[in-house]
């Protein structure tokens, strides 16, 4: 199975990937986790992306995606969220054992993607946390899981690191 992406099957290896996911959180102090906190945040990037031209994207990555993909327009947003996913990933730690990793907020949800090789197969897990008024929804490939107050306040913490590091790194340069 060289070469495929593994989809953690059982609660054992989910729990697994789980705890190192966890792991790579940014500490966070302990409190009481608003929802609105997350809105606020969430109301900021969107702002960013409204503000957003062509020139806001690095020289690179719009070369990269005209040249290489061979592709002439790919919705702005699309490009903008690609960028702040790779920003986003370099916010957690990572091993030897990670290909890649990113973090990103997407229409009203939180997600974060890694990919492992482990025994020479890929491993990949892809978290999706859903913020509404009742609370905060964690998915793991499609299944919903519980969520502590200790998660939810590095999650807070994720979102937060998150807003500051793409507007210092992508938007503020295009200003």
């Amino acid at each position: 199975m060289n070469g495929q992406f593994i989809i953690p099957s059982t609660q054992e290896a989910l729990t697994e990937v789980t705890r190192s996911f966890e792991h790579g959180f940014p500490e966070a102090e302990l409190g009481q986790t608003s929802i609105e906190s997350y809105y606020q945040i969430r109301e900021k990037i969107e702002q960013y992306r409204r503000s957003a031209t062509e020139a806001t994207l690095p020289r690179s990555t719009r070369m990269r995606v005209a040249e290489v993909f061979n592709l002439t327009h790919r919705p702005l947003e699309e490009r903008l969220i690609e960028e702040e996913s790779a920003i986003g990933g370099r916010l957690f730690q990572t091993n030897e054992a990670v290909v890649y990793q990113r973090f990103w907020y997407y229409s009203k949800d939180w997600f974060f993607e890694r990919l492992e090789r482990r025994n020479n197969e890929d491993v990949q897990i892809v978290m999706q946390y859903h913020i509404d008024d009742t609370g905060v929804h964690k998915i793991i490939n499609g299944s919903e899981y519980s969520i502590d107050i200790e998660e939810k306040n590095r999650l807070l913490l994720a979102t937060e690191r998150y807003e500051q590091s793409i507007r210092r790194e992508l938007y503020d340069l295009a200003a």
